[in-house]
């Protein structure tokens, strides 16, 4: 069954705080990990812009063929440690949210 894992970046509390680099989070992390994790069933990936009343600054989903697949993949440590590793290019926050669910409905 097709799952995705959604990542939510909380805006930073730091007013000082670098912005989120959409830039190098579109044209470098993103393109990085699908090309790690890809082959190993992450089927794509959407990025979402928020608006600032809500919180947060982004919202990132990535597609899989399976919960499993992503479970799977994120188990590699190597890999992990390089995607995880690059967050400090855009961010000065972690995601603040990241959750796993299997896709029951779509169009």
């Amino acid at each position: 069954m097709p799952a995705t894992v959604t990542l939510i970046y909380p805006l930073p509390t730091d007013t000082n705080a670098k912005p989120f680099d959409f830039t190098y989070y579109a044209e470098k992390h993103m393109p990085m990990v699908y090309e790690y994790w890809s082959s190993v069933g992450m089927t794509g990936y959407k990025v979402t812009k928020l608006e600032a009343d809500s919180g947060y600054s982004t919202l990132c989903t990535l597609e899989w063929e399976s919960a499993a697949a992503f479970r799977t993949a994120h188990s590699n440590q190597d890999v992990s440690t390089k995607i995880f590793g690059d967050i400090p290019n855009f961010s000065t926050v972690s995601p603040g949210i990241f959750v796993v669910g299997e896709v029951v409905a779509s169009k």
